[in-house]
């Protein structure tokens, strides 16, 4: 396998750069606003009519790989992410990696509460960077003239619903299940996939790692596997970990 020359592109804070754009609903627009301007991390950018989040201040022990105090001089501020308003009910967030996405949205749930500012979809380009990046319009240039469709996966997760209210046995619901699985991680990625958050219920870390499983694909991809799949993956994951297997099967 063939490996490219060209290095990964990383942000300034250490991950790799890859666009995520987070979705809200917005309850409450003049608190959302009050919010912002009490925050000494958030500044209004009047030409582009945008709040950008920096890293700095309340936003500085957020746990990125590079500490804000180690960001060189000559490249700060580091803008982590930028929010914008669509109209009074609709908002997003446009970030460079996944990991400032997930951190952003945590960030802000603990400081907007549902009532006010919702967090709904994400989408994300599954694709990695190695060469020049033009930051200012490069999330217009992906999700704007590529408005993806959601993701199947609730028609999947209404699939696996039924299956389990069915009569089946557990032996034939444990294969229907797996069938069902092995059917739908097999399916390309995306390359712009739109899908539910469902923060508010799973919480923030099943949404981490099902990222941190996009990156690892989109790496695969980047190094020339072009093919390789969620399936795949998963694969590679038992065979490190036997005992998973085991633990899935019913007694």
């Amino acid at each position: 396998m063939k490996v490219p020359k060209k290095p990964i592109v990383h942000t300034m804070t250490g991950e790799r750069y890859q666009l995520a754009r987070v979705h809200y609903k917005v309850h409450n627009r003049n608190t959302i606003v009050r919010t912002f301007r009490s925050l000494r991390c958030m500044d209004f950018q009047v030409p582009r009519q945008r709040w950008i989040w920096n890293y700095c201040k309340e936003a500085a022990d957020i746990g990125l790989e590079v500490a804000w105090n180690d960001v060189p001089l000559d490249h700060i501020p580091v803008i982590l992410g930028a929010f914008f308003f669509k109209n009074d009910h609709e908002g997003f967030f446009n970030f460079n990696s996944f990991q400032r996405a997930t951190k952003g949205i945590s960030f802000f749930a603990e400081r907007l509460p549902r009532s006010v500012l919702e967090v709904t979809d994400m989408e994300v380009y599954n694709k990695l960077f190695d060469g020049p990046v033009e930051h200012a319009t490069v999330h217009a240039e992906v999700f704007d003239r590529n408005p993806s469709p959601k993701s199947n996966n609730v028609a999947w997760e209404e699939r696996v619903a039924l299956i389990e209210s069915s009569g089946l046995q557990n032996e034939e619901k444990y294969k229907r299940l797996i069938e069902d699985s092995e059917r739908h991680a097999k399916k390309p990625l995306a390359l712009i996939e739109r899908f539910q958050t469902n923060f508010y219920t799973d919480g923030i870390e099943v949404l981490e790692t099902g990222l941190r499983f996009r990156e690892m694909i989109a790496t695969k991809h980047w190094m020339g596997n072009k093919d390789f799949s969620f399936w795949d993956m998963v694969q590679d994951v038992l065979k490190q970990n036997p005992k998973i297997v085991d633990s899935m099967h019913p007694s």
